[in-house]
């Protein structure tokens, strides 16, 4: 038994009841309808493609910002190779602080090569790893030297960031604005560290005892996670 034969019969029911139940009933189907009908209209009238780009928004970008951000990529890694070896010069040394913090900032830069390996894979583009320059230290860098060399390799690191992410806006691309962004602001903080590095070998002086005061208090430098890509909104 339907709904509308239930209630033909139950007399409970009045006799001006049915004819407004089917005439409600009647007017909740015709929006539903209407918005079936209306969608049925435009996947059957506009192309494919176009459609496709409204299911699947996120469209992988231009070859030659996907060739500009692997070459960040390659950017990244050799910062990471050369902070590698600063951490082994400080770590022949006996200076273990200033290694362990230069391994850290090895490690940041692994991560933000990783994150703009992550951008490429999810926009569909090809990551490719481009080979790395050899790099070599002297064995007899003062502190304030690796602080020094530090700083202008964060310098560097900032104008090529900021090149991309000029490029990205120009290019209209949003998405990969938004991500270097991100690396604009972290910019920001990385050489703010060396610059921070700087002023306490500044204070230090020659003091051997502030140095290795300092040593120590470089081990508690925390390892960086990697974090997933920075999302647009606050």
């Amino acid at each position: 038994m339907n709904k509308l034969t239930f209630l033909e019969s139950n007399p409970l029911m009045g006799s001006n009841t049915i004819p407004l139940f089917k005439k409600r009933f009647s007017m909740m189907l015709k929006p539903i309808a209407t918005v079936f009908l209306a969608f049925s209209f435009l996947t059957a009238t506009l192309p494919a493609p176009a459609f496709a780009g409204l299911i699947h928004p996120a469209a992988a970008i231009t070859k030659d910002l996907e060739n500009a951000v692997n070459t960040q990529i390659r950017h990244e890694m050799e910062a990471a190779y050369f902070y590698l070896a600063l951490a082994n010069v400080y770590e022949q040394q006996a200076l273990f602080g200033f290694s362990h913090w230069f391994t850290v900032q090895f490690f940041e830069e692994v991560t933000h090569a990783r994150l703009m390996m992550k951008f490429l894979s999810d926009k569909g583009n090809e990551v490719r790893l481009e080979s790395l320059q050899p790099t070599s230290m002297k064995k007899d860098l003062t502190a304030m030297d690796g602080a020094n060399l530090g700083l202008q390799a964060e310098e560097a690191q900032t104008s090529r960031i900021h090149a991309l992410y000029e490029l990205a806006r120009t290019a209209k691309a949003y998405d990969l604005e938004t991500v270097m962004a991100f690396f604009v602001k972290e910019q920001v903080q990385e050489e703010a560290s060396f610059t921070d590095l700087q002023q306490k070998l500044k204070i230090i002086g020659n003091s051997p005892e502030g140095l290795l005061a300092l040593d120590r208090d470089l081990l508690a430098r925390p390892v960086p996670v990697v974090q997933p890509l920075p999302v647009i909104g606050p």
